[in-house]
């Protein structure tokens, strides 16, 4: 009876200790991305996605400092870096000093981690279905979606909503895509089709950017297919945390959509043209705050040449 209370014990203080480091410590995870479109050197392209206002340190020093550290040339924030709960406010202000001040302190340091990282590197900050949600339930969240706008804007922020910036990194032209899905694309226990007329309709055709690297931040990772045939190189989704847990060699185990077992849960995934999706596993969680066997991250990626 002893040894098994023993056994008890240390099985409770594994899982305590498994769920304390999954849910308060994240990685830094690396991917490399060929492509043929490369025109000069390489470039590095640092991925956030989910924080849901998580923080990390003193004002988000550490993800602050491992980002930097990093030294990425663009930043990708995939959606969802805050969460629509309507007891939240979502006004706020840049003090003389450049400080944010809110009454809702995960918004606020959100915005000043952005801010802080847009001083040094561009930012380009594209919908999840938490964004959206603050426009689509005005009824509940008023003027947060035009606050949240505002603020990102003032914080040197590239908000792209349905919308593209084109910009040259270290010699390549990239087009960078930023699709706000709408809310059908989100419902639970079902998936509807997207088709590529319906990212073509909000975004306009991948080839009215001529031969750029084309980046596509799009939150929701079940429409991989639908990326690649609008003509997106490489894809920036979230959304999944990464499946909550994770099993080897089966991946995420349930999607916020309560899909068992989702297809594209985190990591890298390639067509048979080479052209990718990014799915983050996200830096931070909401509602179920658990992860399994599943770090909390932030990815960077490497842009080389084939």
């Amino acid at each position: 009876m002893q040894y098994v209370i023993l056994i008890i014990v240390a099985v409770v203080i594994v899982v305590v200790g498994l769920l304390y480091r999954e849910m308060r410590i994240f990685r830094v995870s690396e991917y490399a991305f060929p492509t043929p479109k490369l025109k000069g050197e390489g470039f590095k392209i640092a991925v956030l996605a989910d924080l849901h206002g998580k923080i990390y340190g003193e004002d988000n020093n550490k993800l602050y400092d491992a980002i930097d550290r990093a030294a990425p040339d663009i930043i990708i924030c995939a959606g969802d870096m805050l969460t629509a709960r309507w007891e939240y406010t979502f006004e706020g202000h840049f003090e003389d000093d450049g400080t944010f001040i809110s009454g809702n302190e995960p918004y606020e340091k959100m915005i000043r981690l952005l801010s802080r990282l847009a001083k040094k590197y561009p930012v380009f900050y594209g919908n999840g279905n938490h964004e959206s949600r603050l426009y689509r339930r005005r009824e509940k969240f008023g003027d947060a979606y035009e606050h949240l706008g505002e603020a990102l804007r003032d914080a040197g922020i590239n908000y792209l909503v349905d919308s593209r910036e084109d910009i040259e990194v270290k010699g390549t032209p990239v087009s960078i895509y930023g699709l706000d899905i709408e809310k059908p694309y989100y419902e639970r226990f079902e998936k509807i089709t997207m088709e590529k007329d319906y990212i073509t309709g909000k975004l306009g055709p991948a080839a009215d950017s001529g031969d750029s690297l084309k980046l596509l931040i799009a939150h929701n990772p079940d429409y991989f297919d639908a990326y690649m045939d609008w003509g997106a190189d490489l894809a920036f989704s979230g959304h999944l945390h990464g499946g909550v847990m994770r099993l080897p060699f089966v991946g995420g185990v349930i999607s916020p959509q309560f899909h068992l077992f989702p297809k594209y849960s985190g990591g890298m995934y390639y067509n048979k043209d080479g052209r990718a999706l990014m799915v983050s596993r996200g830096i931070g969680t909401h509602s179920v705050n658990i992860r399994i066997f599943n770090r909390a991250e932030v990815v960077m990626i490497k842009v080389g040449s084939l």
